[in-house]
């Protein structure tokens, strides 16, 4: 049977506008089972020959047939398929890889068949390398470990592994010893005996001897076609030794071993991809750089807006953040050509009328308070002001909780009762250190306050002491101040008007709506064009967490910057990486790689990469947000001790964008190293 037929064949080599014609209407035929040696002198064109036989390349001109296919016409996935099932390659200077054990070089063509048998072709990689002198201890040593001829026994066996049609070997014995030259060709020999067909390129007239077929080549032209000795008739080798259980099969169990089978390739991808980024870890680190910080960020940015967003519920919203202030705004009135002073609303006639009017949409309340007045306790005298509260909620409207003691009570607050809470720093400045009665359990509880010297005359009992309050967006004296029923400010101050109050807006009333809604009216019944102003500390909170969500947004858009930036480094170095390993992918594709085998080795390479680099960030940013929710917690214990923070969508984000990473970055030069011509990467030193 006729395997090659080569009619009018030729090849022209362009390079850079220059053509060399390196084969020239070459017509052979060349039958299954023959022993031919292929010669010629450097130049001659043997290279070429061996890269057209092997289809590492294609003729330029004339019409090639190899198995009774027209290669002309084939891509280059039927082509990989062909070097893969049909060819078996031998090279001179072996083409092992170097990062793979010898056990893996040798199965390096199942890698990229579509056969299921895995573990029946292990065993007949075994069963090649002892039957030429390579044993068990050979089998994960790295080729460095070997020597040359150990090395042309391994790429024999791995040119044997798939029990090929042709055995193409390329000055074979050109890097080899008299005496494991000898031990080569007399395998060939052997091989041929059993039916191989046999195609030695070579310029050494002592190996050319040695095949049953010699063509010698000049110049690109066959120059002789001898037959060297008569050639036997013998049967062709077996197909059963071929025998597959191919992906085509369809048994009850082909599709799980096929899911199994490519699960197994995957897991070896990503594998090899490890011990390729491991044998250059600094460029490996330096280029996952920018991504594991990008990652990181995302992740701090994630947990940190978490614990913000508590810590500024815990700070700043609670029942008091909601209420609406109204002031007369004497400013505003001169500004509009008004009466720049108003005596305000009677708060025993007027407030009351005033509030409701008003009542369906929340509780009006007007700020009683005193100036700093003279305060005096069994311990020393000191000064603090006085506020009066309507309502024992207006103490949780405070957004603090008790030290010590208790709130006046609902019939205190409207009899006018003589108690009061002391705010958290007023106790020091009314009691000495060396007050006898700090010894007592409930200090400072029970004990007696004199009020004088501004407008009430007061004896008041404490019966209770506020934690420290938050006074960010409130009055910056409020830890220093007395609080007591309004009515028992009001019982000893006489008369009284008010030009300040509060609304607390009932529920599913829109607190700016109805800041305006009060003022437009009071504005519109007042005499003189007076002007009142509203403030809603809730509008203002707002607006910083909106300046909050700017700064998050912005670090977020470091972080993406930091991400594209390590992109481009993996997009950098993975044409960098392809550039290095021409002659890997040479051997790859020399081994029946398609274009999608080797743009997966490399995408595997990349996400790989790019994975790992993410999944360092995810745990540096993790670590970097609890260390930094810890610091918060110890900073600001009021709120809540610490709770580890863990935010499974910044997570998810992170491992989606390190994978997104890494298909977009590798694709281009994944793709690019697909497309690479085999004969012209074989080529590349």
């Amino acid at each position: 049977m006729s395997l090659y037929r080569l009619e009018n064949v030729g090849y022209v080599y362009n390079d850079a506008g220059q053509s060399f014609r390196a084969l020239d209407e070459v017509n052979i035929t060349i039958s299954e089972g023959e022993f031919v040696a292929i010669v010629g002198a450097s130049g001659s064109g043997k290279t070429t020959m061996m890269n057209l036989l092997g289809l590492l390349s294609s003729p330029t001109e004339g019409r090639f047939v190899f198995d009774g296919e027209e290669t002309v016409s084939l891509g280059e996935g039927d082509r990989a398929s062909l070097r893969n099932t049909s060819l078996g390659f031998v090279f001179q200077h072996f083409a092992l890889l170097p990062r793979l054990s010898v056990l893996e070089n040798v199965m390096l063509p199942y890698r990229f068949s579509d056969r299921l048998d895995g573990p029946a072709l292990e065993r007949r990689a075994q069963e090649l390398l002892v039957r030429l002198g390579l044993g068990d201890t050979f089998h994960n040593r790295l080729p460095s470990a070997l020597s040359g001829g150990q090395k042309q026994r391994v790429a024999l066996c791995r040119a044997l592994l798939l029990s090929p049609k042709v055995l193409l070997a390329d000055e074979p014995t050109g890097a080899l010893d008299s005496k494991t030259t000898e031990e080569v060709l007399a395998l060939f020999e052997e091989l041929h005996s059993q039916g191989q067909t046999i195609i030695v390129i070579t310029h050494d007239p002592e190996v050319a001897a040695r095949a049953a077929r010699r063509i010698v080549l000049k110049d690109g032209k066959v120059q002789e076609d001898v037959l060297q000795r008569q050639p036997q008739v013998r049967a062709p080798a077996s197909q059963s030794s071929r025998s597959t259980t191919s992906s085509h099969e369809r048994t009850p169990l082909s599709f799980l071993k096929g899911v199994a089978e490519r699960l197994r390739r995957l897991t070896k991808g990503v594998r090899s991809a490890l011990n390729d980024l491991a044998a250059h870890r600094l460029r490996s680190a330096l280029t996952g750089l920018g991504l594991m910080i990008g990652v990181a960020s995302i992740l701090v940015i994630a947990g940190l807006g978490a614990v913000v967003q508590n810590v500024f519920n815990g700070l700043f919203y609670n029942a008091g953040t909601s209420k609406i202030y109204i002031w007369f705004d004497g400013e505003k009135s001169a500004a509009a050509g008004g009466m720049r002073h108003w005596k305000g609303f009677d708060l025993r006639s007027e407030f009351p009328a005033f509030a409701s009017q008003f009542a369906r949409y929340g509780t009006f309340r007007p700020f009683v308070s005193t100036r700093s007045c003279n305060v005096r306790s069994p311990s020393k005298p000191a000064r603090a002001g006085l506020t009066g509260l309507y309502d024992p909620a207006e103490f949780v409207e405070l957004d603090t909780g008790l030290r010590a003691g208790r709130f006046p009570t609902a019939l205190e607050m409207a009899s006018g009762a003589n108690v009061a809470v002391l705010g958290s720093d007023t106790v020091d400045n009314f009691f000495t250190k060396e007050d006898p009665a700090r010894a007592e359990a409930d200090f400072p509880l029970g004990q007696s306050l004199a009020i004088d010297g501004c407008e009430v005359l007061l004896n008041l009992r404490v019966i209770g002491v506020l934690e420290k309050r938050d006074t960010t967006f409130g009055q910056r004296d409020a830890n220093d101040r007395i609080y007591s029923p309004a009515n028992t400010l009001l019982k000893s101050m006489g008369l009284r008007t008010v030009s300040f109050f509060s609304i607390l807006p009932a529920r599913d009333v829109d607190p700016t709506w109805l800041g305006k809604h009060v003022t437009n009216y009071l504005a519109a019944r007042a005499e003189g064009g007076r002007q009142f102003s509203s403030g809603i500390p809730a509008e203002f909170i707002e607006k910083i967490r909106g300046f909050l969500l700017i700064i998050q947004g912005l670090t977020g858009f470091i972080g993406a910057l930091c991400i594209l930036v390590g992109g481009i480094g993996i997009f950098n170095i993975m044409i960098v990486t392809v550039t290095e390993r021409v002659r890997e992918i040479g051997i790859l594709k020399s081994q029946g790689a398609h274009p999608h085998h080797i743009r997966n080795q490399f995408l595997v390479e990349s996400v790989t990469l790019c994975v790992l680099a993410g999944a360092t960030g995810i745990v540096l940013g993790l670590v970097l947000t609890n260390a930094l929710a810890f610091a918060l917690s110890v900073f600001q214990p009021t709120l809540g001790g610490f709770q580890p923070v863990f935010t499974p969508w910044g997570l998810a984000t992170g491992l989606a964008v390190s994978f997104a990473c890494g298909i977009g970055f590798g694709l281009i030069p994944a793709v690019r190293a697909g497309r690479l011509e085999p004969a012209a990467c074989m080529r590349e030193e």
